[in-house]
């Protein structure tokens, strides 16, 4: 079949030709834009409670949401751009803490193991993120400022900061598409090869393999706080229950 044309006449049978009829772009208004945020963020908070259940892989979707909604490039443009609303100011939780010289340092979440409260008894082990009610500690930051802020360093002095981080899961691996070409940077990072961290507890040996998991997922924490804070969206529902369930 031959391609359509932008001046053949439109196949739907308008009589226009298709770059004024079917063929032709249809901006989407303020409205249509701001219910694709709501629906944005019932993916989003959906993918947080499938995480926090334990399945390590909804980061990836996690990931996907922020990138939508925060990532601008020559050719695509950002929700929030979209909204005018990208220029809110962002918590950053990132810890404060000293950093060895020749060891890891993860700025959003903890690495270690959980136990049974008595007996000390192996439950777990991995990273996990800070979250609770963040407002009390966190620092405002402007868009580019926490988006480019360092929040991963590891043990060979490569720093990552929340782009890094959103944009090698969301774009390459499994996440918005599979990429079967990846820098050796890219694939160590996201499989937590290469940081540093392990230990070894009752015989379980645990690593940081998933290091980038548990920083999206606060740094999803971070997002969801930061946009509450704004008028236009502290009253959509799955924000407002997001919040109101980490801060009770």
């Amino acid at each position: 079949m031959r391609r359509i044309l932008p001046n053949d006449a439109c196949p739907c049978g308008s009589g226009l030709k298709y770059k004024k009829c079917c063929g032709g772009i249809r901006r989407l208004n303020g409205d249509e834009i701001f219910n694709s945020f709501i629906e944005s963020m019932d993916f989003m908070t959906m993918s947080i409670y499938s995480y926090d259940r334990g399945n390590i892989s909804e980061s990836k979707r996690i990931a996907l949401e922020l990138r939508k909604n925060l990532h601008d490039t020559d050719k695509s443009i950002s929700v929030l751009k979209h909204l005018d609303k990208k220029d809110i100011y962002y918590f950053s939780s990132v810890r404060n803490d000293k950093r060895d010289t020749d060891a890891y340092w993860t700025g959003l979440c903890d690495f270690g193991v959980h136990v049974k409260q008595y007996t000390g008894e192996y439950i777990s082990g991995g990273c996990t993120p800070f979250l609770g009610d963040i407002k009390k500690n966190a620092d405002k930051m402007a868009f580019n400022d926490w988006w480019n802020e360092i929040v991963l360093i590891n043990c060979n002095d490569i720093k990552y900061s929340r782009a890094d981080l959103v944009k090698y899961l969301a774009n390459k691996d499994n996440g918005a598409h599979v990429d079967d070409k990846v820098t050796e940077n890219e694939y160590k990072l996201t499989r937590g090869i290469g940081i540093g961290m392990s230990l070894t507890y009752q015989g379980h040996v645990i690593d940081g393999t998933d290091v980038i998991h548990a920083s999206i997922r606060q740094i999803a924490h971070e997002f969801l706080y930061s946009v509450f804070e704004d008028e236009k969206f502290k009253y959509i529902k799955s924000i407002v229950d997001y919040v109101k369930k980490w801060n009770s």
